[in-house]
Formats: structure tokens, C-alpha cells, sequence
């Protein structure tokens, strides 16, 4: 039998690297073996599981060796593989590409001085950005349904997933060992502070409605998006457990040195999720209002409602603040956890954003997740549990 994995999780602290953590001690110590979880803030989640050693590291003011030094301190000197979630936002396309094509530089070259030629995997997590969605114009984005072959979309402004990847690609062929990447669109999960939050908006958006005592809510979406376009969502934990399945070294030959969609296989519309959502709290979705009438391939946002304007109406915030105070909940959480600026950019969404899941099929992962039920509902009661909502 084959020696445990062990793990090096970089953005231990993020919504994916927290899915990932999770994915991981789902495993038998039999295959994974010992976690290292890297991330400069303190850990957010206490997972109970002794395989995982937390280390705080400032990336960007640390030198490649002060952070090598951390990992050998640490067993990094036994890592076998590594995933990749590190990220900071910036405004400035160049200056985005810049700070994380550091970030993972240095990723790289302190994993490999800490672990040499113990390292057998690198993998990264991008997104479809590589497709030109950020964009949002189907004329520039590639073809749907989404192949990773596709050719590169417009650099300029440039795109840092290319950057990333070049970047990956060349440290693994000059150091002799393998790589891989996946792509998922929107994702679905909890984590405090992170930029690309669509779930804990929702999230917040229904928990102070219902406070409210309101039964029914508004879709801030379109009429595009509520039946008609298909938007995939891709749930952290899903896409967890497949990069876990990507490194598994039984896979090697179907998954080694290649790039993979991933998304949730749901077919359901933003419509139907949001509606099967309110459900399960007890709330019923209103349909877009004329506001959110859109036609095929609009410029986004095309919103019946924004939430970004919502989250500012000193009603909602006065309201958030003595829900909190009564029931429990974080009173910060409208500027600390959520991001509604980007929920209202998914929800504006006029064209279908899919991408092909032929070769993850054809290398063996299976799973339909279900985007209500492991995503956003799970997201929603785990907020709860964290205390950033009040307990129902």
C-alpha cells in the first residue's frame, strides 16, 4: 500500500482553502497524511483533526527563504502536494496581476525548497476569468460551453489567470514535477472578508428579510437569469474534493499537467436556485420586476434590485444592527463578510456562462452537487454556527 499524502494548503483562510482543509481530513489517514495550512490570518474554522498544523505567514513581506525556513519548521519538508488559493484584489488589472503573480512565485519556490523533490503536485485554482467573463460581453467571452482549450481571450487589459498559469507551467517543467489547474465559475461558500462572496450576500439579503417579517422577497436578478440563461455555480467543497481527486497519484495519468473546468453539474437557473432556497427558509421569491428587463447579451448589472444599494439604505443597516443586538449575529457583517457589489455583477448576468464538464467526467469524477443544499444552504447554516447570522 501506497504512504499517506501529505498536504500543503496555501490561503488556508479563504473560502476555498477552507473547503479544502475540509476535503482533505474527509480522507483516511491512510491517505492523507499530515496538513499544512498556510495563511496570514489567524485560522477562522477548528476542523478537530490533528493531521492539520496551522502556520501564519505574511507572504508578500516575507523572503522566499524566511518562508521556506517556516515550512521545514513545520513538515513542509515532506509535502508531497500542494494547492493553491492565495489571492488579493486590486482595482488595477496590472496591479492584480502583479501582487499574485508574487504571491505565487514565491508559493512555488518555497514549496520547493522546503520539500524538493518530495513535491510531486502543484495545483492551482483559477477561474473562468480565463474565459473573459469579468468582461461581460458573450462577444468577447469564448464559446459556450466552455472548453479548456479555448484560446486566450484579450489582454488588455491583461488577464493574471494567464500569467498564473505560464508561470505554474515553468516552475513544474524546471523542477520535474507535475501540475494542474482548475477552473470554476462563481464560488459558493463562506469565509470572512473574502472579495468574491455571492452566497454570504445572499445569505444576509434573506436572513434581514425574513427578520423583517416579510414572507415574500424580491429576485434582485433578471428576467434573463430567473428562467431563460443558464449561470453555473461551483461550490467550494465540490471543487475541493475533486483537486483531492486530481493529486490522488491513482489518477496521474488522466489528471497530471492539465487544466479542468469545474463547476457543479446543477442545471437548475439563478431563478430556480434562488426560489428553491427561499424555500428552505420559508420565504417565497418574487419574479424580476421591469427593472430587470433584459435583453440577450446587455451589459451587466441588470438588476430588478441591487443589492449593493440595498446593503447602504440606512433602514437596512439600522435594521441589521438591532437583529444582531436581540438575536445574535455579527453587526459588522454587512461590511466585513459580504461583498454585494459582486453578487450584483452575477446577478446581472444576460448570456449563459457554462462550462463543458467532458474532461472531468472522462477523468473519472462523477458528482452532481447539489448547489442549494451544499452550497447555499450549507453556507447559510454555517454562518449561523460561525455567529456572522442569528440562529433562526
Amino acid at each position: 500500500m501506497s504512504s499517506p499524502r501529505n498536504y500543503l494548503v496555501w490561503g488556508a483562510n479563504g473560502v476555498s482553502g477552507i473547503a479544502a482543509l475540509r476535503a482533505l481530513v474527509e480522507q483516511p489517514s491512510e491517505v492523507v497524511g499530515s496538513i499544512l495550512a498556510v495563511s496570514r490570518r489567524p485560522p477562522q474554522v477548528d476542523l478537530k483533526d490533528k493531521r492539520i498544523k496551522f502556520v501564519s505567514i505574511d507572504i508578500l513581506n516575507a523572503s522566499v527563504d524566511e518562508i521556506a525556513d517556516q515550512l521545514k519548521a513545520n513538515g513542509g519538508d515532506k509535502v508531497n502536494a500542494a494547492l493553491h488559493y492565495t489571492y488579493i484584489e486590486k482595482k488595477d488589472a496590472q496591479e492584480l496581476l502583479d501582487v499574485n503573480h508574487v504571491l505565487l512565485s514565491k508559493a512555488l519556490d518555497a514549496t520547493y525548497a522546503a520539500a524538493g523533490k518530495q513535491l510531486k503536485h502543484f495545483h492551482l485554482q483559477t477561474g473562468y476569468k480565463w474565459y473573459s467573463l469579468h468582461l461581460a460581453n458573450k462577444d468577447i467571452a469564448s464559446p459556450v460551453p466552455y472548453q479548456e482549450d479555448a484560446p486566450r481571450g484579450p489582454t488588455d487589459p491583461p488577464n493574471f489567470y494567464y500569467d498564473q498559469v505560464d508561470t505554474l507551467v515553468a516552475h513544474a517543467q524546471k523542477h520535474g514535477y507535475a501540475w494542474s489547474e482548475t477552473r470554476p465559475n462563481t464560488i459558493i461558500g463562506a469565509a470572512k472578508g473574502n472579495f468574491m462572496n455571492q452566497a454570504v450576500s445572499t445569505s444576509l439579503y434573506l436572513a434581514l428579510e425574513k427578520a423583517k417579517g416579510k414572507s415574500e422577497v424580491q429576485y434582485p436578478g433578471n428576467n434573463l437569469n430567473w428562467d431563460q440563461i443558464f449561470v453555473s455555480q461551483s461550490t467550494a467543497i465540490n471543487n475541493a474534493r475533486f483537486q483531492v481527486f486530481l493529486t490522488d497519484p491513482a489518477n496521474a495519468a488522466k489528471c497530471e499537467n492539465q487544466s479542468f473546468n469545474i463547476e457543479d453539474g446543477d442545471k437548475r437557473t439563478l431563478g430556480q436556485l434562488w426560489q428553491d432556497l427561499a424555500k428552505e427558509l420559508g420565504l417565497k421569491v418574487l419574479p424580476p420586476t421591469a427593472a430587470g428587463e433584459a435583453k440577450y447579451n446587455d451589459k451587466p448589472p441588470k438588476l430588478s434590485l441591487s443589492l449593493d444599494e440595498w446593503s447602504k439604505r440606512p433602514e437596512n443597516i439600522e435594521a441589521w444592527k438591532k437583529l444582531t443586538s436581540e438575536k445574535g449575529g455579527d453587526p459588522s457583517a454587512f461590511s466585513d463578510h459580504a461583498t454585494f457589489a459582486f453578487a450584483d455583477f452575477t446577478l446581472g448576468a444576460t448570456f449563459d456562462q457554462q462550462g463543458s464538464l467532458d474532461k472531468v467526467r472522462d477523468a473519472g469524477y462523477a458528482t452532481v452537487c447539489d448547489t442549494v443544499k451544499d452550497g447555499y444552504l450549507e453556507t447559510y447554516r454555517y454562518l449561523q454556527e460561525i455567529g456572522t447570522l442569528p440562529h433562526d
